[in-house]
């Protein structure tokens, strides 16, 4: 089970990403903090795991996520995440939050 610990709205109304939160995950008694909640341009939304910016000398930057799951837990994370914020915002009233 995800836990949502805090959901911090994005203030900036031209950025992709909705909000930033934190995520308690039980199965590993973990919490995840910073985690961005992005809203892709087809409209669909996902969680962005914190990273590092890899500079590359004059190109696009690469970045490093800091946690990895393979990928049948990233897909459950995705979507146990994703439920977790959904029933957050349901039971504090922030419907239109996202």
């Amino acid at each position: 089970m995800i836990i949502v610990k805090s959901y911090i709205p994005s203030e900036d109304k031209t950025s992709s990403t909705v909000a930033t939160v934190s995520l308690y995950i039980e199965a590993y008694k973990m919490t995840l903090n910073h985690v961005k909640y992005v809203r892709t341009k087809s409209g669909n939304l996902f969680l962005s795991i914190p990273s590092k910016m890899i500079e590359n000398g004059g190109e696009k930057p690469s970045y490093v996520s800091y946690c990895v799951f393979d990928k049948d837990r990233a897909d459950r994370f995705q979507s146990d995440a994703q439920k977790a914020i959904t029933q957050y915002l349901e039971k504090n009233d922030l419907q239109n939050k996202r």
